[in-house]
């Protein structure tokens, strides 16, 4: 569990109503894409998400390190009223209800970078180190 059941309630206790409810909302309507997830441990890691709002987007950033939660979003009102604002809210809900899928984002990046460094060696018409070491650098310079 990436984040327990005490960190959302006391999250939810520093936010008003209107917010929590627009948050829930968009979580449920899965208004939340992954971009990207850096995991260490349920304890350590950092997610970033866009969360969209209406006809607006928002990056929304969950950051774990021990027991401290850090929250950054681009909208105004975040700026505005601190951390907390819908957009945080719902990714926060996404969080606890599915943090499986975050895991799992982390592992299907890892085995889909495999998968392309694997063939760009398999694609090598010689075998040789230096031609194989040439194709690697250049799909990673792409």
């Amino acid at each position: 569990m990436l984040i327990n059941p005490d960190e959302i309630n006391k999250i939810l206790n520093l936010v008003d109503t209107k917010t929590i409810t627009v948050g829930k909302k968009l979580f449920e309507q899965s208004k939340i894409d992954i971009n990207h997830v850096n995991y260490v441990s349920n304890k350590k890691y950092v997610i970033d998400a866009t969360i969209y709002d209406k006809d607006e987007f928002y990056k929304a950033r969950v950051n774990r390190k021990e027991n401290l939660l850090n929250y950054h979003c681009t909208c105004k009102e975040a700026s505005k009223k601190g951390a907390f604002c819908p957009h945080i809210v719902a990714l926060i809900f996404d969080i606890f209800i599915n943090s499986e899928k975050y895991i799992n984002f982390v592992n299907k990046k890892v085995t889909e970078d495999d998968e392309i460094i694997n063939s760009v060696y398999k694609s090598s018409d010689n075998n040789n180190e230096k031609s194989q070491n040439d194709n690697l650098i250049s799909y990673y310079e792409n």
